[in-house]
C-alpha cells in the first residue's frame, strides 16, 4: 500500500487489487486542487511504476476537485488502459460530466 502525508487538503492511498495485479485502487479524500495536487500526483506516480493496465479512482469522499485536479487524472488516463471514477460525490461527477469528460474519465456509480 502507498500513502501520501496528509496535507491541507489532500490524502490518497493507494494498493493493488487482490488477484488482479494489472489493477490498482487510489482512494482519495478531501479536495483534490492547485494546493494538493502534487502530493496525489506522487501517489499515482508511484502506482504507474507498476504498470498497471487499470486504475479505480475511489473518489466518494473528494468533495472539492478544480482544473488542476482534472488535468491530473487526464494524465494518469493516458498512461493506462483505463482510468474509472468509483462512487463520485455529486460535485465531482458535476465537474466531470461539465467538461465533457465522461469518455476519458469513466464515472461508475
Amino acid at each position: 500500500m502507498t500513502t501520501i502525508p496528509q496535507e491541507p487538503g489532500a490524502d490518497a492511498t493507494a494498493s493493488p487489487v487482490e488477484g488482479d495485479p494489472a489493477t490498482w485502487r487510489i482512494r482519495m479524500r478531501g479536495q483534490l486542487d492547485l494546493a494538493s495536487v502534487t502530493a496525489v500526483r506522487a501517489c499515482f506516480e508511484e502506482v504507474l511504476r507498476h504498470h498497471p493496465r487499470r486504475i479505480v479512482v475511489e473518489v466518494a469522499d473528494l468533495g472539492f476537485m478544480d482544473s488542476t485536479g482534472i488535468a491530473l487524472l487526464l494524465e494518469v488516463a493516458r498512461e493506462v488502459d483505463s482510468l474509472e471514477l468509483e462512487h463520485p460525490s455529486e460535485i465531482v461527477r458535476s465537474v466531470i460530466e461539465a467538461t465533457g469528460l465522461t469518455e476519458l474519465l469513466r464515472v461508475v456509480s
